[in-house]
């Protein structure tokens, strides 16, 4: 143990009888101040497992966090979630125009509004931070805002991050996507390896301006000779297999819980938005069924 180490596990109970916990070779929780917290948030950026959840109410992005999510471009297969709110129902209000085209422009993106958050919740698939703190430079410059990070394996025996990570999923559900791009990939060597072509704006309820590949996804689905549905989480383009109705990413993700009838965001089949109708159990929406019937021959 450092000498920092064992000051602070000295100090762990201060004056007011308050216990804090201090990490120390094993995860435990963390209690983040001023830089050690934006530190700590990009972090979170820099070192996803498939992909990351910003949830704040503002956002006007700092330049190192534009530098971790430009990073994250290079790779399109992490997807990042970004959640933004307070705004009467104009999320224009809570994001920065510079930040928003940005965001715009990643290749593996989706961007919610709800309007009622006022949480903040960055993770990463293993790290989290629940914080007082915007993402929003000023904030991040100026004010005394603070965080608690928590990772898989900390003393709370994941009972509180899985609480969590439930909580941000559910937010996330209630919340309106206004804007996804999806990366198009096109298997080579009999399906041994994937090229990246690029992505293609799926959905854009922000702006008319079209963004990626235009080409239809279907054309290169067609090529490999499967039948198309669509993951019912993400709305992205893949085969058609009622017990599969979800891509890989999102899989993972729900297998954290898997909860079969969480309410899901699109129809297996066409792709439309089911507005919760729908769940791993049940894929498809009821008026449907007949197409999912001649898919299924």
């Amino acid at each position: 143990m450092t000498g920092q180490s064992k000051r602070r596990h000295n100090q762990g109970l201060c004056s007011a009888g308050v216990l804090y916990l201090y990490k120390t070779n094993k995860s435990m929780a963390d209690f983040l101040t001023g830089d050690h917290l934006n530190h700590e948030i990009v972090k979170i950026i820099s070192d996803p497992i498939d992909g990351i959840v910003l949830a704040s109410p503002y956002m006007k992005f700092h330049d190192r966090i534009k530098r971790e999510l430009t990073k994250l471009s290079d790779n399109p297969k992490i997807e990042i979630k970004v959640i933004i709110g307070k705004s009467d129902g104009n999320f224009k209000s809570s994001i920065d125009k510079d930040s928003l085209e940005f965001v715009m422009n990643l290749p593996n993106v989706q961007l919610y509004h709800e309007n009622r958050l006022h949480a903040k919740f960055y993770g990463n698939g293993f790290d989290f931070i629940l914080s007082s703190m915007n993402l929003y430079d000023f904030s991040q410059n100026t004010n005394i805002e603070f965080g608690v990070k928590l990772a898989a394996g900390t003393i709370l025996d994941n009972r509180f991050e899985k609480e969590a990570f439930k909580f941000i999923q559910e937010v996330i559900s209630q919340a309106e996507l206004i804007y996804e791009n999806v990366p198009v990939f096109e298997k080579k060597l009999l399906g041994l390896s994937k090229e990246y072509l690029g992505f293609k704006n799926f959905l854009n309820k922000v702006d008319r301006k079209k963004r990626g590949i235009q080409e239809v996804i279907e054309d290169i689905k067609l090529k490999e000779g499967t039948k198309m549905g669509f993951c019912i989480r993400t709305g992205e383009p893949i085969s058609f297999n009622l017990k599969m109705p979800l891509s890989e990413k999102a899989y993972k993700t729900w297998s954290y819980f898997k909860d079969e009838n969480f309410q899901e965001k699109y129809c297996h089949v066409t792709g439309e938005p089911s507005d919760g109708k729908t769940s791993f159990a049940k894929p498809v929406l009821h008026k449907n069924w007949n197409k999912a019937k001649q898919l299924s021959k």
